[in-house]
């Protein structure tokens, strides 16, 4: 069989084969769009580029059975071929050939970057609860209960005998001991100032920022309470995972896709910054090229991956 001169091809709009329209023309870039360009120039073929009419973009079953988007189209023979960046999956090898695969991708999800610590919390971030309610019990309680007569007998006997010695040495039983104890009790003090003083000054130099969603176990209670909307890209398998995941967290994160319709387009957020309360899904090198790398990225990536694949392309 002859090998054609001109070839219809399938894209889709994403960071990897950028669709740009103009007022005067359409600009098309993207690491893909260049590899399809060198196998044009290789194999000596001209190309036809074609989007998916039925908004489903990569593609999946719809209900009932039939395939969407790029991949409907190279089912059911409307392009001879699809460069795209895409994983493989079992359903799909089932109705279109994939050429090798040339790399691995890694899903992740995206959120905002976290906004700045409450003022009121840098003088207090310093020292752990556990070190803070130390300080409590023994600075301050102290003093309150001297304050109330009644309540000193429920003080321990040598807490109490400390503090009388901290008043008044001349009271104390045991002069020396009590001394002894008065003198640590004076150095811890000034210690716990010292280390307060310079971690406050560290902490009011550089801002720092609240913790954000940092794994997929806190965004799943964060999407369960109401206070996150997880989004998908319309026409990914991401949806399929969550839903058909082993792990509960997975699988409730899917229902809520699911009930709420929580999709999106490819490039929607290249434009768009993420609402505070957003978090979206997708592999991390898109992600990295949608919205930069850090330190100068726009958003805040899991730095862990929740699965990974291999990106093929197919025709």
């Amino acid at each position: 069989m002859e090998f054609p001169r001109t070839l219809k091809v399938s894209v889709t709009d994403s960071p990897f084969f950028e669709i740009k329209e103009t007022a005067i023309n359409t600009v098309i870039s993207g690491p893909d769009y260049s590899l399809l360009n060198v196998l044009a120039e290789k194999l000596n073929f001209n190309y036809t580029l074609h989007l998916p009419r039925d908004n489903g973009r990569y593609g999946i079953p719809d209900e009932h059975g039939n395939w969407t988007g790029v991949t409907g189209m190279v089912a059911r023979g409307e392009v001879d071929m699809a460069v795209i960046y895409l994983i493989m999956t079992e359903q799909r090898a089932e109705v279109v050939d994939f050429i090798f695969p040339h790399s691995i991708m890694d899903k992740t999800f995206a959120t905002d970057i976290p906004g700045p610590m409450p003022k009121y919390a840098e003088f207090i971030s310093p020292f752990k609860l556990e070190i803070w309610l130390a300080i409590f019990f023994l600075f301050v309680v102290p003093k309150l209960f001297q304050q109330m007569a009644f309540l000193r007998k429920f003080i321990p006997n040598i807490l109490s005998e400390l503090w009388i010695s901290a008043e008044s040495p001349g009271k104390s039983r045991n002069f020396l001991k009590h001394r002894i104890f008065k003198g640590f009790f004076l150095i811890a003090e000034n210690f716990l100032k010292y280390f307060y003083a310079s971690k406050l000054l560290s902490f009011l130099t550089i801002q720092r920022r609240q913790k954000g969603i940092r794994n997929i176990e806190a965004l799943a209670t964060a999407v369960e309470n109401g206070q996150y909307r997880c989004l998908v890209p319309q026409g990914s398998i991401d949806l399929e995972f969550f839903l058909t995941s082993d792990k509960e967290r997975y699988r409730s994160i899917g229902k809520a896709i699911r009930r709420n319709k929580w999709f999106f387009e490819g490039n929607h957020f290249k434009y768009k910054t993420l609402d505070s309360n957003v978090a979206i899904t997708g592999a991390r090198l898109p992600l990295r090229v949608l919205f930069g790398k850090h330190p100068f990225s726009t958003v805040f990536p899991l730095r862990r991956f929740f699965w990974n694949l291999e990106r093929w392309h197919y025709g």
